[in-house]
């Protein structure tokens, strides 16, 4: 359990940390030389709620990378990817929730990744 303060404010707020669990599975299928399907499933939980995420990713040629993904709590979400430079990656992806938790966030959630991979030796 961990304790802030806010001393403009005079009050205080208690966190608890819970444990939680993750699985995640994939498998790349090759549908020619160049192109590849990827199906993967992520699977969070505590033992009292729990959120699974489905993801495709489908990999065009060997420089582009688009995608879908849609999760049991009510969202949906589209990717696209780059890669250039022989280890780098930059990709952008676009979420939206509906349904009830709709009210509570109005806007779609954008993410940007910039990923550099370490050669093997």
């Amino acid at each position: 359990m961990t304790q802030l303060t806010d001393q403009r404010k005079k009050s205080s707020y208690t966190f608890t940390y819970e444990r939680h669990y993750y699985l995640q599975s994939s498998y790349k299928f090759r549908l020619g030389k160049q192109m590849e399907l990827t199906p993967r499933l992520l699977v969070q939980t505590d033992f009292l709620k729990m959120a699974a995420t489905l993801n495709v990713q489908f990999k065009v040629n060997p420089w582009l990378q688009i995608g879908l993904a849609a999760r049991n709590t009510k969202f949906l979400g589209a990717n696209v990817g780059f890669y250039f430079l022989k280890k780098f990656y930059l990709g952008y992806s676009a979420q939206i929730t509906f349904g009830p938790l709709m009210s509570l966030n109005k806007y779609y959630s954008h993410e940007a990744v910039l990923s550099f991979t370490i050669p093997n030796q």
